[in-house]
């Protein structure tokens, strides 16, 4: 977030503006993942969550799906479109 700030009030051209945008898209998207941790965090909730999940194959998936992280804004619509669908 402070990367993307710093961009914005430094840039006087639209490649730093570009840059501070999709930056501050990326910080973003780390408030759901955040919230989602701080749910795991009483005892026993992690434990039911991951009983039954073939830990290493969940691994395998997540090093290669953490990547859409940097697509600015995007985990923020998936949370928001499954708190909808609660």
């Amino acid at each position: 977030m402070a990367l993307g700030v710093s961009f914005l009030r430094g840039g006087d051209n639209w490649f730093a503006d570009a840059a501070a945008i999709w930056t501050l898209g990326i910080a973003a998207n780390y408030v759901p993942l955040a919230l989602h941790a701080s749910s795991l965090i009483r005892p026993g909730i992690l434990a039911a969550e991951l009983d039954g999940v073939d830990v290493s194959a969940e691994l395998r998936h997540y090093t290669v799906a953490q990547f859409w992280v940097l697509v600015p804004l995007l985990l923020v619509i998936l949370a928001v479109r499954q708190q909808r669908h609660r």
